[in-house]
């Protein structure tokens, strides 16, 4: 039997009730706090999959209030579907179906100073004014809100849902935490930005979704579609299906609509900005690689051109390659088992580093660089702002069909070993040199590390976070370390301005007299009104 008449039933059980109490059973799941032995038992990627074809589906007449028992069982059956999903017995090996299978659960079972962190570099990257002000005008320009009040916004809800782990927001509170300082108008503005009614969440999952389609196991674990609308508005209040669907949505939509001023503008400005930022991140580790137009200047003097890397980084007797790609993977580049898709989807950036390691090496080699290392002592790291799981070299084979593997071992063949190419993403690389500063390490000893612990199946890791855990274990460096001084600097910055906004608004509102209070009244109806509107 097929995975779409396995799942048949249970999307035919999901008519059985209304959407409303759907959502609310499945709201109830992904914000409960109960103790668990371990996160994953809560499988919030599950219940948001319930919740969104809850959404899509069309109730039966006569459709009931779902209880949370039987939302619960709901998400049992589905649940026992993940073999079926997976799909193991396809014939492309265990790697790629194993991958599919972890990502979700990775990604909802992060760490929720990883998920601050990474809206917090994010704007540091985008509202530095050294890179360009383009993003700032560009975003203001299409949403008519200025980029780091919409910032300070973010700041509120993450903190909000995330940091105090507020499952529901009441408008009332809302109005007292942020006006006036935000206007009536911008505050509507702004949840409708990143918001929608139940109806509006609906219509959006069935834009992406066909009412008539067969199942494709794929969808199982794709990324919840609600990253698109991650702010749900109820009719007291505001919620969330779970703070990753929030961060990483905020993020995307600041990723959406950037690129529709001028996408390929705001592509190259934000890898110059993310180069600058790995940039920073060395040199705040008192680390002084040589950039690409250092290389450049090398190949200059000898009469030669070619393609050169990010940064080069000589430590003792060994090289580190590295080259920092500011993109963000693509939903299906997380779920497929296709190896040919993979290497379609990594084509412009991951293997794109791989041809300018490669090469950059081999020019050096033939100028006979003197700091160019043995071949056994050159590493090759591929950066990107979001992790793509896809582990080191080895791994990354292992996805590929056949004529891409070879054509990759070809690539590097006599310029460094497979086993010394790893891939991360950038709170992976804050982590890494700030273990490394704390050890009295290096980069490269970090990365000798992990190909040591990738020889043993024993000690193999499903990416490079899980060895840099092990290794501050085996430092005793306590919890990995994320963050950096330029984004803690922005950080700070947010929160500071939006305390000193929440201080004055509740200031405000608190002035008990009758014309503020009938204000008050006034502006929690036309907010509600406002929101709802089509």
């Amino acid at each position: 039997m097929d995975f779409d008449k396995r799942a048949r039933p249970i999307r035919n059980k999901l008519k059985r009730y209304t959407t409303e109490s759907i959502v609310e059973c499945c709201l109830n799941a992904l914000h409960d706090k109960s103790p668990v032995e371990h996160e994953g038992l809560r499988r919030p990627w599950i219940y948001c999959l319930i919740l969104e074809w809850a959404l899509e589906l069309i109730n039966d007449s006569g459709s009931l209030h779902a209880t949370q028992r039987q939302v619960i069982c709901i998400a049992q059956d589905l649940w026992d579907l993940s073999y079926h999903a997976a799909n193991l017995t396809a014939g492309t090996g265990y790697r790629a179906p194993l991958r599919k299978m972890l990502i979700p659960q990775l990604k909802f079972q992060t760490n929720t100073n990883v998920r601050a962190f990474f809206l917090f570099r994010f704007a540091s990257i985008l509202l530095d004014q050294m890179n360009s002000a383009a993003p700032a005008n560009d975003f203001e320009k299409i949403t008519g809100v200025p980029l780091e009040r919409f910032f300070v916004f973010a700041t509120w809800l993450q903190t909000s849902f995330t940091q105090m782990e507020t499952p529901f927001i009441r408008y009332e509170s809302i109005l007292i935490q942020l006006t006036p300082h935000f206007s009536h108008d911008e505050l509507v503005k702004l949840l409708r930005l990143v918001g929608g009614s139940i109806s509006d969440l609906a219509e959006t999952v069935k834009n992406f979704r066909a009412e008539k389609r067969s199942i494709h196991p794929s969808e199982y674990f794709d990324e919840p579609l609600l990253i698109n609308r991650p702010v749900i508005l109820l009719p007291n209040g505001i919620s969330t299906p779970h703070p990753h669907v929030l961060d990483i949505g905020i993020s995307e939509f600041v990723l959406r609509t950037l690129k529709k001023a001028d996408p390929r503008r705001f592509r190259d400005k934000f890898t110059t900005g993310f180069e600058n930022y790995i940039f920073d991140v060395f040199r705040e580790h008192g680390l002084d690689p040589m950039r690409e137009d250092g290389i450049e200047s090398i190949y200059k003097k000898c009469g030669v051109t070619g393609k050169v890397v990010d940064f080069f980084l000589n430590e003792n007797d060994s090289n580190l390659f590295i080259d920092a790609k500011g993109v963000e993977p693509k939903p299906k580049v997380l779920t497929t088992v296709s190896g040919r898709f993979i290497r379609d989807q990594l084509k412009d950036h991951h293997f794109k580093g791989i041809d300018q390691i490669a090469e950059c090496i081999e020019k050096l080699s033939d100028l006979h660089f003197d700091e160019l290392a043995s071949y056994q002592e050159r590493f090759g790291l591929i950066i990107t702002h979001q992790d793509f799981y896809v582990g080191d070299g080895v791994d990354l084979c292992s996805y590929l069909e056949e004529a891409h593997h070879n054509n990759l071992m070809s690539t590097i063949d006599g310029k460094f070993p497979i086993e010394n190419l790893f891939f991360c993403g950038a709170a992976e690389f804050e982590g890494i040199l700030k273990a490394c500063s704390m050890s009295g390490t290096q980069i490269t000893d970090f990365l000798k590390f992990c190909r040591e612990q990738q020889t043993s199946a024993v000690t193999r890791k499903f990416d490079i976070a899980q060895h840099l855990v092990e290794y501050c274990n085996n430092y005793r460096l306590g919890h990995r370390r994320i963050g950096s001084a330029k984004t803690l600097v922005v950080k700070d910055r947010l929160f500071n301005q939006l305390i000193s906004a929440v201080m004055s608004n509740k200031g405000f509102w608190s002035v008990g007299t009758d014309a503020r209070i009938h204000q008050f009244v006034q502006e929690w109806r036309t907010l509600k009104t406002r929101l709802f509107a089509k």
